[in-house]
């Protein structure tokens, strides 16, 4: 190290100074002979593992998860046929009809939604399946059509008492190719007709795109 003052006596306190760190580091050796160090501690010991999980407890688990529960039950009411009315709003606005046809798939575990009809004055076919995820706890529904090459997706909650189911989802604009925020409702007006109305954005504002009005087949 290099003293910056060049003197004797800064070289006499650089000396002392390192005598003192000698002496510290030392330590115990100085000490009296009758006087010993502490033994060292005792090794950290590692955490004890959790108990293994019961595989019939896992199983019990899995199987109730997997059993349709209340929320299926309540979609029974949409099952069979629907003729169904469109009306789209904004530019270009106009109607259209077609039919749904809704059976119940693998166990009664998901409605499974089969639309064919016009759009636009072009025929227009669509498939979708609608269930409540019993893990995540919560309502779902995946929606594919002659419209478009991928699937809308989207998720939500219902309300009791307006007896309405609204899911939230992304379809990605054809123009810009980016996703765009979807809003979906169901209501159910009677055990014969029930009412679904789509959502989007238009200048950061929630607008309404299309309604469609489903009254039971006879």
């Amino acid at each position: 190290m290099k003293c910056l003052c060049g003197s004797s006596a800064c070289a006499l306190v650089l000396v002392a100074g390192l005598g003192i760190s000698a002496v510290v580091a030392g330590g115990w050796a100085q000490q009296p002979a009758d006087k010993k160090p502490a033994p060292p501690a005792p090794a950290a010991q590692p955490p004890a593992a959790p108990p293994a999980a019961d595989p019939n407890d896992m199983m019990q688990m899995m199987q109730q998860f997997a059993a349709p529960g209340p929320e299926h039950e309540m979609l029974k009411q949409f099952a069979g046929k629907w003729n169904g009315t469109i009306e789209t709003f904004g530019e270009g606005a106009q109607k259209s009809t077609g039919v749904m046809t809704n059976t119940w798939v693998l166990g009664g575990r998901f409605l499974r939604q089969e639309w064919k009809g016009e759009f636009f004055n072009a025929p227009f076919e669509g498939l979708g399946y609608w269930g409540y995820d019993r893990v995540k706890k919560q309502w779902f529904g995946a929606w594919m059509d002659t419209w478009g090459t991928g699937m809308m997706v989207s998720t939500g909650s219902y309300d009791a008492a307006k007896k309405t189911w609204t899911l939230i989802g992304s379809t990605p604009n054809p123009v810009t190719g980016q996703d765009e925020k979807m809003k979906e409702t169901i209501v159910v007006n009677s055990a014969d007709t029930h009412t679904m109305e789509m959502f989007g954005e238009q200048d950061g504002k929630e607008e309404l795109m299309m309604r469609i009005t489903y009254t039971r087949a006879k």
